[in-house]
């Protein structure tokens, strides 16, 4: 089976995550068979984290060992780095034992701007050490906007940036920060593709709080609606479409969404919508991080 160019990311595999996932965490069984129809349809990529509760351990029992897949996980949140600087190799150490690996084809820190905090350059050496002894195969960063990037850029060379963009986010595609790390080499993995479930969602069965924003997700269904494509195939075209994505991630909270996903992929690849003027420049209605600040969740 050739390579799908779709990533599989595993939060939903070890917490109840997304603000409309109504099902909770993937039943353990439940991702064995996922993972194995995820790499039978040419899925090479899973992300994860320490931070998604029993994601790797999940995945370090239930991930085939005989079957070839590039696995990138993360550092911890940018407190616990700071509390503990020389916490890096540690914490990438009981990854790697949870996942039962060797190593890793990438580490990105977890929240970039832990490295412009003050024990930035002790986190950049471990890094360094952490790729020269080939627990990781590349360093990069996950990042939220393209303001933490720039500073982030100025004291490190990431490999991988893993950004969020999706037809309401377009802030980084519009200041030409993808189009800039796709030529500077740089690999960049696209999360929230579906902002957590929401540009699925119906306009009118948005969550009371994302009201005032509902005219935009209704302008993004129609415009889904005038070429013939559920939101579901809109939402993949907007990021198959746009060649400096190396990986477009997505996540699932079971293995009927897997389906659904892949089935929408193949229809999906041959298409790319026109999506100016769809996206919301305020970015607390995009960026999930916010949402909680502002009593949206």
């Amino acid at each position: 089976m050739s390579a799908l160019r779709l990533g599989l990311g595993t939060v939903q595999f070890g917490t109840d995550y997304g603000v409309s996932n109504a099902r909770g965490r993937v039943p353990e069984d439940e991702v064995a068979a996922l993972l194995a129809e995820a790499l039978d349809a040419g899925i090479a990529l899973i992300d994860t984290a320490p931070a998604y509760g029993d994601a790797e351990a999940v995945l370090g029992r239930a991930l085939p060992r005989d079957r070839p897949v590039r696995l990138i996980t993360k550092t911890l949140g940018a407190a616990d780095m700071a509390a503990d600087p020389d916490a890096i190799e540690r914490h990438l150490d009981a990854s790697l034992a949870r996942l039962g690996r060797a190593s890793v084809d990438g580490l990105l820190v977890h929240h970039g701007h832990a490295l412009l905090g003050p024990h930035g350059e002790r986190h950049l050496a471990a890094l360094e050490r952490i790729r020269a002894d080939g627990r990781a195969g590349k360093i990069g960063v996950s990042i939220y906007d393209s303001g933490e990037l720039d500073g982030i850029l100025e004291v490190f060379a990431p490999e991988i940036v893993q950004l969020p963009v999706n037809v309401a986010d377009q802030r980084m595609i519009a200041s030409g920060t993808i189009s800039w790390l796709a030529a500077a080499g740089i690999e960049v993995h696209a999360r929230s593709l579906f902002l957590q479930g929401l540009l699925l969602t119906p306009p009118d069965a948005l969550p009371a709080p994302f009201a005032p924003v509902r005219p935009k997700f209704a302008a993004i269904a129609a415009a889904a609606a005038r070429d013939g494509l559920t939101p579901l195939e809109f939402c993949l075209a907007f990021a198959f479409a746009n060649p400096d994505i190396a990986v477009p991630l997505v996540g699932v909270a079971g293995l009927d969404e897997l389906r659904q996903i892949l089935s929408a992929a193949r229809k999906a690849a041959e298409i790319a919508p026109e999506t100016t003027g769809l996206g919301i420049d305020d970015s607390d209605w995009v960026d999930p991080s916010r949402w909680k600040a502002r009593g949206l969740v």
